[in-house]
């Protein structure tokens, strides 16, 4: 401590200044007096009563459910529900990308199924003579009648891309007219077969056919085998055989 008479640093216990000589018993007990209140404050700070001891395990007892309850679950149950979402997001998804795999097969299983069904009709086609009739038959009535209706669809049905583009939609009506201008509509199945001639996978068939109006024209259809189809690559019409 420091005496309050002339500031000289002086022991805690001193009852007299060393260097000015004046008391410092006063000043000395209420210095202790002072430690006394701070040592007695510290102890009460520090003290627990046995009730509050007591009281501790019931208070944590409280909290913690109380927490879990308003804290924790609900953070659980929003973890599982977003869980859940991206789970059924995915499960969906997979759903999908599955049924177009199984689209996509079954429709490759059917194209192979009708390539193989061509294939085979153009074989058999090919390897019997008596049936080349009845087939360019069957298409040049097929293009003949499509003709009346103004079916292009139909009329086409049996072309080549190349005559197909030789011959669009767009400028059918105008090839009708021009074939059919002095003419009424084809009388059906009233063609005439006047030539057949078959050379390396390639037909050739003239027919003359007749009109509602007594006229009649010469129709030659070419036919050529294209990734095993017969297809029609090429169409005249003259008034002339």
């Amino acid at each position: 401590m420091y005496c309050k008479y002339c500031g000289q640093q002086v022991p805690d216990d001193s009852t007299f200044c060393e260097k000015c000589g004046k008391d410092l018993s006063e000043e000395n007990r209420h210095n202790k007096g002072k430690e006394r209140d701070k040592e007695q404050r510290k102890v009460k700070t520090d003290y627990v009563s046995p009730e509050t001891k007591s009281k501790l395990p019931l208070i944590l007892a409280i909290v913690i459910p109380v927490f879990l309850i308003i804290v924790i679950i609900p953070s659980i149950l929003l973890s599982r529900s977003c869980n859940m979402g991206s789970t059924n997001y995915d499960t969906t998804e997979i759903e999908e990308e599955e049924a177009e795999y199984v689209a996509e097969e079954k429709m490759e299983a059917v194209e192979e199924v009708e390539e193989e069904a061509v294939e085979e009709v153009a074989e058999e086609i090919l390897q019997d003579e008596n049936d080349y009739e009845r087939f360019a038959d069957s298409v040049a009535e097929n293009i003949l009648v499509s003709m009346n209706k103004e079916d292009y669809e139909g009329f086409s049905r049996d072309f080549d891309s190349n005559l197909k583009s030789m011959l669009p939609e767009k400028t059918f009506p105008e090839y009708i007219e021009n074939i059919f201008w002095e003419l009424d509509d084809y009388i059906k199945d009233s063609k005439q077969l006047l030539e057949l001639n078959i050379e390396d996978n390639q037909i050739k068939v003239i027919y003359k056919v007749y009109f509602e109006n007594g006229e009649y024209r010469i129709f030659d259809i070419f036919f050529k085998e294209v990734n095993n189809e017969i297809l029609v690559y090429e169409i005249w019409w003259s008034k002339e055989y």
